[in-house]
């Protein structure tokens, strides 16, 4: 793992994190909570637990990406179902971006 390839990680967690909750929020507010929004609470969570673990430097930090990775892809396929939803589509291309980046640091 790079420095470049941490720091890509670290951003992209932060932006699925901010990008899942903000989901989240969007759903409940206009009164239908999407299915996706359990797979977006987990996402979020997983990604902030990833980027303390990768920031402090975690004997676990590795293995966490690789649960984080599969996660960011089923709250990815989730929010695909809800295409008719700006925020879930915003969501599903940040989840792969995160997976992607996740997957680059675990390997």
């Amino acid at each position: 793992m790079t420095k470049v390839d941490l720091a890509a990680c670290l951003e992209a967690c932060k932006a699925c994190s901010s990008k899942c909750l903000a989901c989240i929020e969007s759903c409940r507010t206009s009164g239908k909570e999407a299915s996706c929004c359990k797979y977006c609470s987990d996402c979020a969570a997983v990604c902030q637990a990833c980027v303390e673990l990768l920031s402090n430097g975690s004997q676990f930090a590795l293995e966490l990406c690789r649960l984080c990775a599969k996660i960011c892809r089923a709250c990815a396929d989730a929010c695909s179902a809800q295409n008719d939803r700006q925020c879930c589509v915003t969501c599903v291309e940040t989840c792969k971006k995160c997976a992607e980046e996740c997957d680059k640091v675990a390997a």
